[in-house]
């Protein structure tokens, strides 16, 4: 798959969503909150040019596409005891 593949996938099942709860259960993954932390950091260095998505190496979006599969169809209930840090 292609990086712009992958960001698709991201965007459509994570950023588009509509329940919150996916969102949050997503970015409340911890290997997914420092990758972004990361991806942030290099946005800012480069200038806030693009997406903080544009500074991920092709490995680092099959990460986040592979985890946005996970969350991304996730039930809400599931989602939001996993955003809570329940199980």
């Amino acid at each position: 798959m292609s990086a712009e593949e992958y960001r698709r996938i991201i965007v459509e099942l994570i950023e588009e969503h509509r329940d919150p709860w996916v969102k949050a259960a997503f970015y409340g993954d911890p290997q997914v909150a420092r990758l972004v932390e990361e991806l942030y950091k290099r946005w800012e260095r480069a200038g806030f040019r693009g997406v903080a998505l544009d500074y991920a190496t092709l490995d680092e979006l099959k990460f986040l596409a592979a985890k946005a599969q996970r969350y991304g169809y996730m039930g809400s209930g599931e989602a939001m005891r996993s955003a809570l840090g329940r199980k």
